[in-house]
């Protein structure tokens, strides 16, 4: 019996010492030696881990500071503004895991690292980069200032050339003094990327950051040098007021004086009748001979106005421009000025000549008279840009593509009271075939079809042909007045008796 009472004794103790040797390892509590960014958790309850860790987050968060420096100016920014978050819930899940999971021997050698200080957890700090980016373009916002590019006028004084000493265009003449330059400035941009960069770089050590903003120089884009260089005469386009009445002169200068001195940026889109407006009495345009609905020359406001777009519209193709609309005349106009097929013919509301600077470059117009005895000879337009590569040259090439022959005029009668009402600017002529006075008022003319290209030469040899356009002029059909005459009778001769 004593026998069985010390067996049953043993027994219980070595229960007792069993279970005291196991019990460590399945409490709630964290095992001895495990730490959390730095600090000790063992022996505390998930709850306790957090109190402790929460005070620490505080302490980093508030500690968080970004200063951003330029010239004389700070911004601060903490931890409210980049959103700064330090969130341990996971890190201390995998805490309380250790030692406190699987079999006895899996959790003994837990335990065992646990205290060789191989369960060490760390979390880092979250901050929301967006947030800071958004700032930093505030900032760009505030402190951005655009380059100036430096800018050219052209001195231009109304229809006279204005070059001293010549009222015409000669070559070789230094025209410099016509263009007028104003500096330009250099401008700031705050370099967000770059900065940023910076940010990141500094904040990984300990999520304090002192840095200077990034800010870079920007250059203008045209400075007055460029802007002389990119000025050399492209084109000098010129035609001949041939029989043109002061009426006519006055409305041709009042049109071109909308371009004299225009500025054409690249890619603009010029149009003539936008700029030039309506052509009416109140805004002093005046009567001159212009071609009417029937093919006639006759009155109306504004006549001589086609010659001017004539003389631009050429001016613009030979600097390089895009055609974007133009229209021929009934017939063709001014082919001893340029070629066939290169006249424009505008009226407002129906036709337009319009063009885009494809150059790449400015443009700068000049436009004046040429004068002979005091009046107008010549109308003249200047057209300066970007110079072509060294070599090259560009020449307008018309090519006839068809002819049809002028149809038979049209003969009209007309009687005395309708001869009343009409204008009749020339003389009337006894037409013996008829047996009738005619007065022509229409010329009968010949249809033509052309092909327009522009032609680009490299120091004299063709690299380039460029098609523009095919202009289309349809056969002008005459229209005769006639009227009837009473043809005096000649009595014949009394014949002569001979001797």
């Amino acid at each position: 019996m004593p026998f069985i009472i010390a067996f049953v004794a043993i027994v219980a103790v070595i229960g007792i010492a069993t279970y005291s040797s196991m019990a460590p390892y399945y409490t709630d509590t964290i095992t001895k030696g495990v730490m959390i960014n730095g600090i000790d958790v063992s022996g505390m309850t998930g709850e306790e881990a957090f109190a402790v860790l929460s005070s620490y987050a505080n302490e980093r968060i508030g500690n968080i500071s970004v200063t951003i420096r330029y010239q004389d100016r700070t911004w601060n920014y903490g931890a409210s503004e980049l959103n700064a978050t330090l969130d341990f819930t996971e890190v201390v899940n995998s805490a309380k895991a250790v030692a406190r999971t699987g079999k006895i021997a899996q959790r003994k050698a837990e335990a065992q690292a646990a205290l060789s200080g191989q369960h060490q957890f760390d979390t880092s700090m979250a901050i929301n980069l967006d947030n800071l980016e958004y700032y930093l373009n505030r900032i760009k916002q505030e402190l951005d200032v655009p380059a100036v590019d430096a800018s050219m006028t052209m001195q231009c004084d109304g229809p006279t050339y204005t070059v001293q000493g010549y009222n015409y265009y000669q070559p070789g003449v230094d025209y410099s003094s016509l263009f007028v330059t104003t500096p330009g400035s250099n401008g700031i941009e705050v370099d967000v990327p770059m900065t940023m960069e910076l940010l990141r770089q500094d904040l990984a050590d300990d999520y304090n950051a002192n840095i200077e903003l990034v800010v870079n120089t920007i250059s203008p884009v045209h400075t007055e040098q460029s802007l002389r260089d990119s000025a050399v005469l492209l084109f000098h386009s010129t035609s001949k007021l041939r029989n043109s009445t002061d009426n006519r002169n006055t409305n041709i200068q009042k049109a071109l004086a909308n371009f004299d001195g225009m500025v054409i940026a690249p890619d603009q889109v010029v149009s003539f009748n936008e700029t030039v407006g309506e052509r009416t009495e109140a805004r002093g345009y005046l009567e001159a001979n212009q071609i009417g609905q029937d093919g006639s020359l006759e009155p109306g406001l504004g006549g001589g106005i086609c010659q001017a777009a004539t003389v631009l519209f050429n001016a613009a193709i030979n600097a390089g421009c895009e055609v974007i609309e133009r229209k021929p005349h009934k017939w063709p106009m001014y082919y001893l000025d340029y070629d066939w097929g290169l006249d424009a013919m505008v009226n407002w509301g129906t036709s337009d000549m319009v063009f885009k600077n494809t150059t790449g470059s400015y443009l700068y117009i000049d436009f004046y008279f040429d004068y002979s005895y005091n009046r107008p000879a010549y109308i003249d337009i200047d057209i300066y840009g970007m110079p072509f590569e060294p070599g090259v040259t560009v020449k307008m090439e018309s090519q006839k593509v068809s002819e049809e022959p002028a149809p038979a005029p049209q003969f009209q009668f007309k009687s005395a009271e309708e001869l009343k009402k009409l204008t009749i600017d020339g003389e009337w002529k006894y037409d013996a075939t008829l047996n009738l006075m005619t007065y022509e008022k229409v010329t009968s003319r010949p249809g033509y079809v052309f092909n327009v290209t522009r032609v680009w030469y490299k120091d004299g040899v063709e690299f380039n042909r460029e098609p523009l356009y095919t202009t289309t002029y349809k056969p002008v059909q005459g229209i005769t007045y006639t009227k009837a005459v009473d043809v005096p009778v000649v009595p014949e001769p009394t014949p002569t008796p001979a001797p």
